[in-house]
């Protein structure tokens, strides 16, 4: 059976993939305020840029675990949650 790194299981649980969904609004928000506002402050940008892809992230994380106890408790099949196919995907997660 194939192992898998611990980058790999952590991409698979938090979707790092989906990072451009809140990136992106960031990005053009800060260009935005950099151009009405003629200031530019790039190691407060730079905080909360990890503070948004951090939060992401965390919720992403959260949910794939929500989802999880969701199928768990009602019994449903899923396809698409890593704690569910561990065994079958990633070995074992942890």
């Amino acid at each position: 059976m194939k192992k898998y790194s611990i980058i790999q299981k952590f991409n698979a649980l938090v979707q790092i993939q989906t990072i451009i969904i809140s990136a992106l609004p960031y990005i053009i928000g800060s260009l935005m305020a950099s151009y009405y506002y003629h200031h530019f402050n790039l190691s407060y940008c730079l905080w909360l840029f990890l503070a948004v892809i951090s939060f992401h992230l965390a919720v992403n994380g959260h949910n794939q675990y929500t989802d999880y106890l969701r199928y768990k408790k009602n019994h449903v099949t899923s396809y698409n949650n890593i704690f569910v196919n561990c065994n079958n995907k990633l070995n074992t997660f942890g």
